[in-house]
């Protein structure tokens, strides 16, 4: 059996890895140059630190709530080690903010720090009032944004603490995210301890880069490789799945489509089914400029630096918000030099101090996006055609992986 993959990202590599129990010939397609879509490690050049490689997208996951992602590690004998995984808030026109990552930069500056004295006790409060809605089934039908206006949420524990701290886990804008569906958010806070302040998940990363698994997987699993090749068109027959690029064809019996949701709608969307796959059109992208550079300017104060800032700046009525990944805590990395990745930065990283400078686009996961994720399932195995992606769960690894499970089986199912 032929069987193309589209995508290598994390949902295109776990395909390769679990239809390797079956003998059949697999072929993975990439757009770009290179595998691994988000995992995307640069190796330090003309440095003290000469090969030394850092992750650009993904970079760290936690014991708890990546099972199956742990499961194709351990497997392959991906070395992994224990993150530090922090956060700070910094507002640069009040010249204040805070940091977990040590006593000093979270506690007030004196007992008449009423402000920061506030924000504490409202972090604690309405972490415990968002818990208790979501268990009792509160949050289903609300953006964030009209649940946080609906049930009073205060200013201060909103802009300076739910949405800055999700906007560093999802590495997206802040605008994006306060029209996310509640219901959506409050789960994933759940699940990962973040409505608790105790036995948070303990997060990893992988050492000497993460993608170093993707040479793993490949070669684990030794699919064929089409790289710089963008499928342009799809079209599904009754036995076959004809796929086009804009210099040739190629057939295969099964296709499996591990891209973007959007990617996937729009390859499908010249066949004469355009009406069934639809549902992938709901889903829209942030589109994200990210640097990887040595300029400390984009961090915080150095009594505030965390492994992820949020650094927040308002002129003339315009709110400016930047993320900024301490790389040296998030990857242990012992250096002289301070590796920063920073997401839409408010002004640019120096130009003689940047490394490296790509996109990546983030899913947003609004309410009409996250009702199509039913219908985009139901859709696995109909016309030979599968999907897999991260935006099926919470646009993380793990979620890239499950999906990829997901579909596998309905493949399994299909072919018995």
């Amino acid at each position: 059996m032929k069987i193309g993959i589209i995508g290598s990202g994390i949902s295109g590599l776990s395909l390769c890895y679990f239809l390797n129990k079956f003998n059949y010939d697999v072929t993975l397609i990439e757009k770009e140059s290179k595998l691994g879509g988000h995992t995307n490690s640069y190796t330090i050049k003309d440095n003290i630190d000469n090969g030394l490689k850092i992750d650009t997208g993904f970079i760290v996951f936690n014991d708890k709530n990546y099972p199956k992602f742990m499961e194709i590690m351990n497997t392959l004998g991906v070395n992994y080690a224990n993150s530090d995984m922090s956060f700070s808030y910094w507002n640069s026109n009040k010249n204040k903010g805070y940091s977990g990552k040590n006593i000093n930069g979270l506690m007030p500056s004196s007992i008449f720090d009423f402000e920061k004295i506030n924000l504490l006790k409202n972090i604690y409060k309405y972490t415990k009032i968002l818990k208790n809605d979501y268990i009792k089934g509160n949050l289903k039908k609300s953006s964030l944004l009209q649940y946080f206006h609906n049930n009073n949420y205060p200013n201060n524990v909103v802009d300076n603490y739910f949405l800055p701290l999700a906007a560093a886990i999802w590495s997206s804008p802040t605008n994006n995210i306060q029209n996310w569906n509640a219901e959506f958010f409050a789960q994933f806070y759940m699940n990962h301890g973040l409505l608790d302040f105790r036995n948070r998940p303990s997060w990893k990363y992988i050492k000497n880069g993460s993608a170093s698994y993707i040479e793993k997987i490949v070669n684990y699993t030794n699919p064929n490789i089409i790289l710089s090749t963008e499928v342009k068109k799809i079209i599904s027959f009754q036995n076959k799945v004809k796929i086009f690029t804009g210099t040739k064809e190629m057939n295969f019996d099964k296709v499996f489509i591990s891209t973007h949701a959007d990617q996937a709608f729009s390859m499908l969307q010249s066949s004469d089914l355009t009406d069934t796959y639809s549902s992938l059109n709901e889903w829209k992208y942030s589109n994200n400029h990210v640097y990887l550079h040595t300029d400390t300017n984009l961090l915080p104060p150095k009594k505030y630096w965390a492994s992820w800032n949020y650094i927040e700046n308002i002129s003339k009525n315009n709110k400016h918000v930047s993320i900024s990944y301490n790389m040296n805590l998030l990857n242990k990395i012992c250096s002289e030099n301070t590796y920063v990745v920073s997401l839409n930065p408010i002004v640019a990283p120096k130009q003689e101090k940047i490394l490296y400078e790509t996109y990546y686009e983030h899913p947003i996961f609004e309410s009409k996006s996250l009702n199509t994720r039913e219908k985009i399932k139901s859709l696995n195995g109909k016309y030979n055609v599968f999907f897999a992606g991260s935006y099926m769960g919470n646009g993380f690894h793990e979620d890239g992986v499950k999906s990829a499970y997901d579909a596998f089986k309905k493949f399994v199912l299909s072919i018995n």
